[in-house]
């Protein structure tokens, strides 16, 4: 409530708004000032100054986030929400070059170390958000560089390095992609390293580990390394995990132990694809057309497009692995995709999800990897794209494979850029698709629904259905479901969340829907000419949906992160805390009374919150905004009674001069009109629209 008028989000590109995981706190952008700002920077790389609003005993208070403008101007680059952190470029005196600067969680600042050699002077800044992750404690940060940017002891010949700081107080990084022990610049390749798996642009889930010690990194091909490794070809992009600053072992190499055939061990090199590691950096998935096990297959096309293993056109097509370092030494490499009965191969497609754990994995095959019947009686059928869940846990220490579903072609975007949630254990899975994956389905006029699967029951739900079969059970609607996508969630201090849709348990999951779901909500009402829709903010839980937005915001001055979903719509949902018990959204409607505007607002709805709430006392209607009557005056001076002349000349008296009514501010709206605080009620359990922080 303290943004005065402020426009929050972030524009073009920059951090999404972070949720902590308890709800207590949202940190997000503005690209106007308030809250008792030192800085603000307009515009830099297209992005605003950040704030944390966070839940207090007796109401929500709002801290500006931004360093000093002392320092120089600067860039958000993570958010933190969980400890209150925040990481920053700022452009340093006196040699203009940026240098990270680490909020702490009691609002201090601390200078990590330069991005690049002060000697170089100003580069400019860090592209906000892109190819740079750390700790939760900002103990650790790792970032790409490239071009002139490169510090001078980097041999890279081409395309960019990743660099790592430990603490604060550095002058200089070391290097990643390199072998040898503490401070080794024998780089693997000269011609490039990429963080995780997927660039500067798309950080790969837990390219970092959660505790900062591990780094997964990509060495791209190259016709040698540097230092001991100047003679040392790169074959293919290979995938590698740089441990303490002092190891680094191979990830996609051949297995030792389970790689024994002749097919195996003459095996043509072909580029990994790192997908994603575990939070404690114990494990990680990548794929690769390459034979790399006994049990794996490979791809005869050395055309194809590694990485991209839709694109694969030769038969078996991509593997996916997994290296588990808990595994005998010789033995780490696990095929997944092992065991398909078609004879076509594996023929994996992309990962949908992985459990921050490592426990499970949620991929698309078109190989027959498993015998199981679905819950409408389907089987995996061989050139489909089908759904799949392995499991390696306690459960199931051998690993098991597990048929889900057969999904559209058109909804491959599903399982390329991380749109899925999955909670911690891997145990729930909820996704969106158009295809028509549950009886209830059936009827479905086209529109993409929410899915959510549990591995230990083997259930596949649709949530995105009517309260108790309201408006034809949700069918008549043309409108899209969407969740908040796992990748929304990249520019965050510490391990990504890859559940920010539903609770740590799965029972609670949020969704939005331009369809009427429930009573009071919007229906495919246009909030434009081009045809985009308002959304209403649903919570499923227990088989009940229930509305949580008002079902009344028509309005279009839709959010970023609602913009990625190819939606302008005001009402946005931004995600829920761990529990449940708290979603975050934003609409341009006043939910409570505290609300004096009709612009853009964050709103957190709470299981048993809220504040109470005290008009103001000047508040008045009618008659009553005349007051009580004021004190009478005196008798007049003796210069009226000294008055002389023709005229009605009377004896003096009391003097009574007319009271004027006090002046009363009108609060004028540009559309629509004051609500009471909205409640409602979440299968039994009330949850009450709390706080609002900002607005667009």
């Amino acid at each position: 409530m303290q943004k005065n008028g402020a426009v929050v989000d972030s524009v073009f590109a920059g951090a999404l708004p972070d949720v902590a995981g308890d709800g207590s706190r949202v940190m997000y952008l503005s690209i106007q000032c308030f809250a008792g700002a030192a800085s603000c920077t307009g515009q830099r790389l297209g992005e605003g100054e950040p704030y944390a609003s966070t839940r207090t005993g007796g109401g929500w208070t709002t801290a500006a986030l931004a360093p000093p403008a002392q320092l120089g101007g600067n860039t958000t680059e993570l958010l933190g929400a969980d400890l209150g952190t925040a990481l920053f470029s700022v452009a340093t005196p006196p040699g203009g070059e940026d240098d990270w600067f680490a909020r702490r969680p009691d609002g201090s600042l601390g200078e990590v170390g330069p991005l690049s050699s002060p000697a170089l002077g100003p580069l400019g800044p860090h592209q906000a958000g892109a190819g740079v992750v750390a700790t939760a404690s900002l103990s650790r940060v790792v970032w790409t560089r490239g071009g002139m940017a490169r510090w001078p002891f980097d041999s890279t010949t081409s395309n960019e390095s990743v660099y790592a700081y430990s603490g604060v107080g550095n002058s200089q990084p070391t290097l990643v992609g390199v072998s040898g022990g503490p401070g080794s610049t024998d780089l693997i390749s000269e011609c490039g390293t990429l963080l995780g798996g997927q660039g500067a642009n798309d950080t790969t889930q837990g390219a970092l580990s959660a505790d900062g010690n591990t780094v997964f990194f990509t060495a791209e091909q190259c016709t040698s390394g540097s230092g001991v490794n100047s003679s040392t070809p790169v074959p293919a992009n290979t995938v590698y995990a740089r441990i303490d600053g002092a190891r680094t072992v191979l990830i996609s190499g051949r297995s030792p132990g389970s790689c024994t055939t002749s097919g195996c061990q003459s095996s043509s090199p072909r580029s990994a694809f790192l997908v994603a590691g575990s939070e404690d950096g114990s494990k990680a998935f990548f794929l690769s057309p390459q034979q790399l096990a006994d049990d794996a297959s490979e791809d005869p096309v050395a055309g194809d497009h590694e990485g991209e293993c839709t694109a694969a056109t030769g038969v078996n097509g991509c593997n996916l692995y997994l290296y588990d370092f808990a595994n005998p030494a010789g033995r780490e490499l696990i095929d997944v995709s092992a065991g398909d009965t078609s004879g076509g191969g594996p023929r994996v497609q992309g990962v949908v999800a992985a459990a921050p754990d490592g426990s499970h994995v949620y991929f698309v095959a078109r190989g027959v990897l498993a015998s199981n019947q679905n819950g409408v009686g389907q089987t995996a059928q061989s050139g489909a794209n089908n759904l799949y869940v392995y499991e390696r846990d306690a459960a199931h220490s051998s690993g098991q494979m597990t048929f889900i579903a057969t999904l559209p072609a058109s909804d491959s975007r599903e399982w390329s850029i991380w749109l899925a949630n999955v909670t911690p254990d891997g145990r729930f899975l909820v996704f969106t698709n158009h295809g028509q994956l549950t009886a209830d389905a059936a009827n479905t006029s086209g529109a993409a629904q929410v899915y959510r699967y549990d591995a230990q029951t083997g259930k596949l739900l649709r949530l995105s259905l009517g309260s108790n079969g309201f408006n034809n059970n949700g069918n008549s609607g043309r409108g899209d479901a969407t969740i908040v996508a796992a990748r929304n969630f990249v520019a965050r201090l510490g391990p990504m969340r890859t559940n920010p849709t539903m609770s740590d348990d799965g029972s609670y999951v949020f969704f939005q829907s331009p369809i009427a779901l429930a009573p009071n909500a919007l229906n495919d009402v246009a909030t434009d000419s081009e045809g985009d829709l308002a959304q209403n903010v649903y919570e499923w839980h227990e088989g009940q949906v229930s509305l949580i937005s008002d079902g009344r915001d028509r309005s279009g001055d839709g959010t970023f992160s609602c913009q990625d979903n190819f939606h302008f719509s005001s009402v946005c949902l931004l995600g829920s805390d761990r529990s449940g018990a708290n979603v975050f959204f934003t609409t341009s409607d006043s939910l409570v009374a505290q609300d004096s505007d009709t612009e853009l607002d964050i709103y957190d709805a709470r299981v048993d919150g809220g504040f109470p709430y005290t008009p103001p006392a000047s508040l008045c209607q009618g008659e009553a905004c005349q007051g009580a009557p004021g004190a009478q005056l005196g008798s007049v001076t003796a210069a009226t009674v000294a008055f002389s002349g023709s005229g009605n000349l009377v004896t003096p008296g009391p003097v009574v001069v007319a009271h004027r009514k006090p002046a009363v501010k009108k609060h004028v709206r540009r559309r629509g009109r004051r609500r009471r605080p909205v409640k409602r009620r979440a299968h039994g359990v009330g949850r009450t629209v709390l706080a609002k922080g900002g607005r667009r």
